[in-house]
């Protein structure tokens, strides 16, 4: 019974998710057409070439980052937190989640906070930032543009299954559960046909359970400060229910992937996410070399 009902309800759902986002394309994208147009240099940029995307996770502590100098490298949210982040040299760092730059929040709202978004800049380094544009006013507010280069994208969409195939940044695209997400699909949109993804162990649900149960929080690759601590939501109910699309939609991204002849492999030593498969990183750098 249960499966028959699925059946009736999924084509409505997806239906009814194409309707809310034609409409919200509609809305929202003339507003950011200008500013999305500039990432049209970046379609096929690295066409046929391989990458690597780093998360934040604690099989990062473990990891040579000199190893990947030579390699075309995307970084995520606050992984330069990392204390042998100078040594990593990435091309590419991307933020999707507007909450980084809420506004109505205080702390986040403070000078020092702000300028943490600058340590992505090291002494040798400056990687190309990719935001959400709702971080826009935020961005200008505290001048952060004048110090880094920034590309803003719309991730104004509703994912769901009946996407078959990965979008144009010149315009929106869905949201993910997870930055790393959005961060392959945008490896596929500049033409890497080789992803590998490291430090994707899948404890980031660690955090909220810590924080509540009040033990020590390691959940990620660099030390969480005491505001980055007080900033961790426990609304479980939600929490969960995001950490159930995770791992679905990397189902999902791995499938999309095979069909469109890219390789997408896990290289995180002792990761949960076993929808993606799994090689380790010394094969994968000895490939070159071959």
């Amino acid at each position: 019974m249960k499966n028959t009902i699925d059946k009736i309800i999924t084509p409505v759902d997806a239906a009814i998710t194409r309707c809310y986002n034609a409409v919200n394309f509609l809305v929202k994208y003339p507003a950011c057409k200008e500013e999305l147009s500039k990432n049209a240099v970046y379609k096929n940029k690295h066409k046929g070439e391989r990458c690597f995307l780093l998360g934040n996770g604690p099989s990062l502590k473990n990891l040579d980052f000199s190893s990947l100098r030579k390699e075309y490298v995307f970084t995520v949210n606050r992984l330069f937190k990392h204390p042998a982040f100078g040594e990593l040299h990435t091309d590419y760092h991307i933020w999707t989640d507007p909450v980084f730059f809420d506004m109505s929040n205080a702390e986040r709202m403070t000078k020092d906070y702000a300028e943490e978004f600058l340590k992505i800049n090291t002494a040798d380094n400056k990687p190309v930032c990719f935001m959400p544009i709702q971080a826009r006013e935020y961005i200008e507010k505290f001048r952060i543009h004048k110090e880094m280069e920034i590309h803003y994208i719309h991730t104004c969409l509703t994912f769901f299954d009946g996407i078959h195939s990965f979008g144009d940044f010149t315009k929106p695209v869905p949201s993910f559960a997870t930055v790393i997400l959005n961060g392959i699909w945008l490896a596929v949109y500049m033409g890497f046909k080789e992803i590998f993804l490291l430090g994707c162990d899948c404890t980031g649900i660690l955090p909220v359970i810590e924080k509540e149960l009040e033990e020590n929080i390691s959940a990620y690759a660099y030390q969480m400060s005491e505001r980055d601590i007080r900033l961790v939501s426990t609304d479980f109910e939600n929490i969960f229910e995001t950490w159930k699309n995770v791992f679905h939609q990397y189902g999902w991204i791995g499938k999309t992937c095979r069909e469109n002849g890219i390789r997408l492999v896990n290289c995180t030593e002792q990761s949960i996410l076993n929808v993606i498969p799994y090689m380790p990183l010394e094969n994968i750098l000895e490939e070159k070399n071959v």
